[in-house]
């Protein structure tokens, strides 16, 4: 057997790396241009688009989400695992007060963060915590009544609270039969 010259065995070693590279930027391009446009969206709210923030933004502003600062942190470690507690506390009411995610009076031990901004009704499951998206137009929001002179309204938060009842788990499957 002829022994392999120099350029045959060059592009034999990079023929499976040249077959494997586009599979591998396909996955990065799509990434990348996700995180140019979040990078974009803390801008234009006036934060500086460090890779904590881009991991908590691509946790919270990818998709409609509600989530306290825990859940948020574990979520974001994903992206950036040497994330920090403190990092994502103080991060959270900024985000908060630049408009990017509004922060949900709901009485809980803990703040939930909506990452849909425009004013919606939720319900909140009290037994669980979970919070869930109303429907925009369950409620009327045009049927306020005047307001005083000098007065404005700053925010509508409605939250429907609901618990389980206490029926028994099997009632709901015996009542179907």
């Amino acid at each position: 057997m002829p022994p392999r010259t120099t350029a045959t065995t060059a592009a034999t070693r990079l023929a499976p790396v040249r077959a494997r590279r586009p599979r591998a930027l396909a996955a990065q391009v799509p990434q990348q241009a996700q995180d140019a446009q979040l990078a974009e969206r803390l801008r234009q709210a006036g934060l500086q688009p460090t890779r904590q923030r881009l991991a908590m933004a691509r946790v919270l502003l990818g998709a409609p989400v509600h989530m306290h600062a825990e859940q948020v942190l574990q979520a974001a470690r994903q992206h950036y695992p040497s994330l920090s507690r403190a990092t994502v506390y103080a991060s959270l009411p900024l985000f908060a007060e630049r408009g990017l995610l509004r922060a949900l009076p709901l009485g809980l031990e803990h703040t939930v963060y909506d990452s849909s901004t425009e004013v919606h009704p939720h319900l909140l499951i009290e037994d669980s915590g979970e919070v869930l998206d109303l429907p925009p137009d369950c409620i009327r929001w045009d049927a306020l009544p005047p307001l005083a002179p000098g007065l404005e309204v700053a925010a509508i938060d409605m939250v429907v609270r609901v618990r389980r009842t206490a029926a028994a788990p099997d009632a709901a499957a015996s009542g179907a039969a």
